[in-house]
């Protein structure tokens, strides 16, 4: 499939208050109408707004409004662990995605694919983590505004990478660079995880940069609740780079990453994450539109 163009739609409701009971719903696909059950019994209950599922070369989407969504507003997904035939060249642009009554929805889930894009988009009151996994993807001038908890599972985390293996496809973190984003409200900003130590494969080559990040809450780590701008598990940390980001958290923490450990977990104020290979310029920033 090749040459999709969704422009200009709006895509509303794949999901219930019933949750918890099956629901079936349509589902926009490039191959047609489908059909996903909702979680039952109180598993991720599903339904996508728009979802990219196959061998999708060429699409875009642009200014549409996506809500009240089950799952994800906006998502890619294909199983190809060479990622040769995976979705590829997608342009997100210019779209509003909220969770409006849903309990359980991200704005984006982007998984096993390469070279997507992801600008200009406002993204606001979701309430499950926007989910980033493949090979040069590209998240810029977005605003993403305020990601709450949800009833269902609690990960409110703004951005989050998971580099893992699944059925023997690898979900890489490669290539990414997130860059002019305006972050706000959430428990933290960047999760960069793994189901296993990184191994050089999985994940590599990626920055943050040059972004306003504002009003971070407690981070649910397996340590105990902490309060971090961004957060890694221990081989995945070195795979990032900070660079000229603003950070600002009204009651004065300054612990803009955490990096787990099995013996507990290094935390980096912002200073120290100046000092880490590759990392300058970050700063504590104080944005004139908080509180106004």
């Amino acid at each position: 499939n090749s040459g999709i163009r969704i422009l200009d739609c709006t895509i509303d409701k794949s999901w219930t208050p019933a949750m918890n009971l099956e629901y079936r719903h349509p589902v926009v696909t490039p191959s047609g109408a489908d059909t996903i059950w909702n979680g039952a019994n109180g598993a991720e209950p599903g339904g996508m707004g728009i979802l990219f599922d196959g061998a999708v070369v060429d699409a875009v989407v642009r200014g549409c409004l996506v809500t009240n969504q089950g799952h994800t507003g906006i998502g890619t997904v294909y199983n190809d662990a060479t990622l040769a035939s995976a979705v590829r060249n997608i342009v997100v642009e210019k779209n509003t995605v909220t969770a409006g009554a849903s309990s359980y929805c991200r704005a984006i889930g982007v998984s096993r694919s390469s070279n997507v894009v992801i600008r200009q988009n406002y993204f606001y009151d979701n309430n499950i983590q926007s989910q980033l996994a493949g090979d040069s993807i590209y998240v810029y001038s977005n605003i993403f505004d305020g990601t709450l908890q949800s009833p269902v599972k609690r990960v409110a985390t703004c951005l989050s990478t998971y580099a893992l293996y699944a059925h023997g496809i690898p979900h890489v973190v490669r290539n990414h660079v997130y860059a002019n984003n305006t972050l706000f409200n959430a428990e933290t900003f960047l999760s960069m995880r793994g189901n296993i130590p990184n191994d050089g494969f999985l994940a590599a080559n990626n920055t943050f940069s040059n972004n306003l990040c504002a009003e971070w809450r407690l981070y649910p780590s397996t340590r105990g609740d902490r309060s971090t701008a961004a957060y890694a598990e221990s081989t995945y940390a070195g795979t990032w780079t900070f660079r000229n980001n603003g950070f600002w958290e009204a009651s004065g923490h300054d612990i803009a990453l955490m990096v787990d450990r099995y013996a507990g977990q290094d935390e980096y104020t912002m200073s120290m994450l100046n000092g880490r290979h590759g990392c300058s310029g970050n700063r504590h920033a104080d944005p004139p539109f908080i509180g106004g």
